[in-house]
């Protein structure tokens, strides 16, 4: 809907408001010369505040809280400016301040309304949030995620449908404050703090919902987690995440990547010299146990950069051993390797 179509609409709301208004504060028909009138009125007033202050630049799919406060300051100049107007041409207003007040309350409940339906048009979770009682359960189909990140920053990720590539479905939130327990963002339960990682991890595997990935948003402290728990998660198959950095958007292909083995680490890794590695390794067919694991992945990953004729994978994890044969796969494809789960 264009701008005019946005103005013609907000004129019409308003004069549909003072006519409920009056209506229901002198209980006359709203069919009357003056009901009418008045109405006709305060629609030309709302049309002068639309002019005068633009309120209908604000696309309605995207409203958010300044642009209700926007349209109550609206509503309240129209109001206000009806009630001049009408003192000067038409003092005899029928319900007199009740109609007024009145007039204030159904315009902001009629814009808002209108602004938040069509917001859950364009998120296509109208009927969705009408007729669920409850949130959706997770996707059977996709891996579970497991978000750690204050809860301003779990809804600001959960908002945007692309942050999760429809590749996850998230079956909880830690935040760093206890009193969030609890809620829901978007859908997804508070299931604890941070502080409580070990034990909502094993409250989710008790109950089948075992998260395949553990997503860490803004500044979450990793040393609080301690490389060990962390490195012993990647080892059992959870995948470490976080979202890509301002520097890193420029080329990264999806909205999250996988956490480095030198962020687990609190002290600067080790720099290889690769020459040895390579003089070790070069057209040499090579066998790695445990592939899948924190170390034996990284081993892989160096490997296959030192030019080996041909890469063996084996792990008892299949998860894991699936993730890094995928990752060797998409980072040297012509690189023959075979994978094997023992």
């Amino acid at each position: 809907m264009g701008r005019v179509g946005k103005i013609a609409t907000h004129v019409l709301l308003a004069f549909l408001a003072l006519l409920a208004a009056q209506t229901l504060a002198t209980g006359q028909s709203p069919f009357g010369v003056m009901p009418l009138a008045h109405a006709a009125l305060f629609a030309g007033c709302a049309l002068l505040v639309e002019l005068l202050f633009g309120v209908e630049r604000a696309p309605w799919r995207f409203v958010a809280a300044s642009d209700m406060l926007r349209l109550v300051r609206s509503a309240l100049l129209t109001v206000l400016t009806f009630a001049l107007v009408a003192r000067l041409v038409a003092p005899d207003l029928a319900g007199g301040l009740r109609t007024l007040g009145g007039a204030l309350v159904i315009l902001v409940a009629l814009l808002s309304g209108l602004r938040i339906g069509r917001r859950a048009l364009h998120e296509r979770v109208l009927f969705s949030s009408v007729l669920t009682l409850r949130p959706a359960p997770a996707h059977p189909a996709r891996p579970r995620l497991l978000i750690v990140g204050s809860a301003a920053e779990a809804e600001e990720f959960l908002r945007a449908p692309a942050g999760l590539g429809e590749r996850y479905s998230p079956v909880g939130i830690l935040t760093p404050e206890a009193r969030d327990t609890g809620d829901e963002l978007r859908g997804v339960c508070v299931l604890g703090s941070i502080d409580e990682f070990d034990t909502v991890l094993a409250q989710l595997r008790d109950g089948g919902l075992s998260p395949a990935a553990v997503l860490f948003l803004g500044e979450t402290p990793m040393p609080a987690f301690g490389a060990e728990r962390l490195g012993r998660l990647k080892s059992e198959g959870v995948r470490l995440l976080r979202q890509h950095g301002v520097v890193e958007m420029g080329h990264a292909g999806a909205a999250l990547r996988e956490i480095g083995l030198e962020e687990l680490l609190s002290r600067a890794p080790v720099r290889l010299d690769p020459e040895p590695v390579r003089a070790l390794v070069a057209g040499r067919r090579v066998l790695v146990t445990g592939a899948g694991g924190s170390i034996g992945s990284e081993l892989c990953r160096q490997i296959a950069a030192s030019g080996c004729a041909q890469l063996i994978l084996i792990d008892a994890a299949e998860a894991n051993l699936f993730h890094i044969d995928r990752e060797i796969g998409e980072a040297w494809p012509t690189l023959p390797r075979r994978e094997a789960l023992c």
